[in-house]
């Protein structure tokens, strides 16, 4: 690889077996990859003398991950602001780096209190309506794909797993078919910003790491849960794995004999209201944001940030 700078490697690995496929120009590269077309066609130029890349020889990679963020209608939305411009300067460190650079949204960005079937006949029920739910979600994008470059935006894989409560919508069409017609989750356009999608719990695969809106355990298929999250996941799975959902900040580690490291993250959430039917469990949620950095084979060194000291790191102070 010494032909080639790092951030050269990073795109000969994510591309090259698009170049040999496809045969790929270096204009068409760059339009897809934001490299330069001198970069770009360089990458070609190796890629068609050595042939594609080795999967086993991949660099590692970082991983953004966005807990449960929860929009909805009359809540404060500057979070998503604030998320934008931490996705483009990590986007940006990452290209710098030549390091691949994937942010995993981990479900339950929509919180579609409309279809909640926890508060039908309640009070709190009525005037809720499904198009103000939808649009809450796709405003929340829009914030913050509004503060990420095209270059940072065509660096990054955006993985989607789908959480609970979008899948509300599933739910609620299944329950009452003549619905079908009138909502689908395809309205809150996830895929249309360009997220890569997995229905709930389906997990996604980044680099050996396993992300899911939860993982099941036992025969009622409920949410791997309690006190050691962490430790559960990977005893459950055997598998490096992140799940959301739970909304609390909990990690382990553990080591096979032969040296490979498995870690289990419950990643928090991404939102900084009280929820109602939380009442004080809401002091036990950690609000924030996980990094998995220098990813590879399921191991990672993991950084979190809350969402108060992003706020001050980026003079976005919450009023």
């Amino acid at each position: 690889m010494r032909k080639l700078s790092n951030k050269q490697v990073a795109l000969y690995h994510k591309y090259g077996e698009d170049i040999i496929k496809y045969n790929l120009g270096h204009r068409t590269l760059a339009k897809i990859s934001g490299y330069s077309k001198h970069a770009c066609d360089k990458v070609i130029r190796y890629t068609r003398q050595h042939g594609a890349p080795n999967p086993d020889d991949a660099p590692g990679g970082n991983i953004l991950v966005i807990g449960d963020a929860h929009s909805q209608p009359g809540v404060d939305q500057s979070r998503f602001t604030l998320l934008g411009k931490v996705i483009e300067d990590r986007g940006r460190q990452a290209i710098e780096e030549g390091v691949e650079f994937t942010v995993v949204n981990i479900g339950d960005w929509a919180d579609m209190e409309s279809l909640s079937s926890y508060d039908v006949a309640k009070r709190s029920f009525e005037g809720r309506r499904y198009k103000h739910d939808v649009a809450a979600a796709i405003e929340a994008q829009e914030l913050m794909f509004a503060e990420v470059s095209k270059a940072v935006r065509n660096y990054t894989r955006w993985v989607f797993v789908l959480g609970n409560h979008e899948n509300r919508i599933n739910r609620t069409t299944d329950e009452d078919p003549k619905l079908a017609g009138f909502m689908d989750v395809s309205d809150l356009k996830y895929e249309e910003f360009g997220w890569e999608l997995y229905p709930f719990k389906e997990a996604a695969n980044v680099h050996g790491v396993h992300f899911a809106h939860y993982f099941a355990s036992g025969v009622m298929g409920r949410a791997v849960s309690g006190a050691n999250i962490g430790r559960s996941l990977i005893l459950k799975t055997l598998e490096s794995c992140v799940q959301g959902h739970s909304h609390i900040l909990n990690h382990a580690t553990l080591t096979t004999a032969s040296g490979r490291r498995m870690h289990g993250l419950s990643c928090g959430c991404f939102f900084e209201h009280d929820e109602g039917y939380a009442s004080t469990a809401n002091a036990m949620f950690w609000r924030g944001l996980c990094f998995l950095n220098n990813a590879k084979d399921g191991d990672y060194e993991l950084e979190t940030i809350t969402i108060k000291r992003l706020r001050r790191m980026y003079g976005m102070e919450l009023r």
